[in-house]
Parts: structure tokens; C-alpha cells; sequence
């Protein structure tokens, strides 16, 4: 398997791709912590002191990436129930899956993050 697999390229410097190398991981990782932890706090900042943002559902998902000229600008995975269990069922919200959904053929996408600098080239 390739460690990056390009899915999209407009041309003008947009790119994703699928991410399973270590160093791009790293990068998403740290997207997430900039942008959960860091800017909006929708986690603390606290428990992740290497500013990596990483649980362990990421073990059982796939990454994607979203490049612009190169720099990560964001980010999204599709995640995998692990152990029967799938990632929004963990929050303090106690989301919980209809049981006719069929766990063993469905997955969910969290952690959707967008750079800043997204924002400033759109206006």
C-alpha cells in the first residue's frame, strides 16, 4: 500500500488523499490539536502535552488529507468500530447506534478540521 494516495488535484494547488504514512499522520494529528485543542478548545489542551491529537480510534480508520500548495489544511478520517463500538458512542453525550444498523459494514467520519488558513484565502 502506498503511503499516499492522491484522490483529487484541481490544478490550482487543491489536493487529498488517503494518508497512511507516519509523517503525514503526525500532520493531521497536529492539525487536530491546533484546531480542537488549541484555537477552539473542544478538548483540553492539557492532555495532549506533545500537541498531538490522537485517540484510539485512529488505529481503526482511515485518514484523509486536504492540501493547499502542499501545506495540510485539513483533515477528516472515516473510523471503524472497535470493539463494537463506534467513536461518537464514547462522548459524554451517550450517543447510541440503533441496534438494526450493522456495525460489522458501517463506519462514521469525525474529526473534520479546516486550517485557519482556509478562511483567509476564501475572503
Amino acid at each position: 500500500m502506498q503511503d499516499t494516495q492522491l484522490l483529487y488535484d484541481n490544478g490550482a494547488g487543491y489536493t487529498s488523499s488517503f494518508v497512511n504514512s507516519k509523517a503525514e499522520l503526525q500532520a493531521l494529528y497536529r492539525l487536530r490539536y491546533d484546531e480542537y485543542c488549541a484555537k477552539f478548545q473542544f478538548l483540553d489542551a492539557n492532555q495532549y502535552s506533545d500537541h498531538i491529537e490522537f485517540d484510539e480510534f485512529d488505529a481503526v480508520s482511515a485518514h484523509f488529507s486536504a492540501k493547499l500548495n502542499g501545506e495540510t489544511v485539513g483533515t477528516c478520517r472515516l473510523v471503524f468500530p472497535l470493539r463494537g463500538i463506534f467513536h461518537m458512542e464514547t462522548s459524554e453525550d451517550g450517543f447510541e447506534i440503533h441496534e438494526w444498523i450493522p456495525r460489522d459494514t458501517t463506519a462514521e467520519f469525525s474529526r473534520f478540521v479546516a486550517h485557519t488558513v482556509v478562511d483567509k484565502v476564501r475572503n
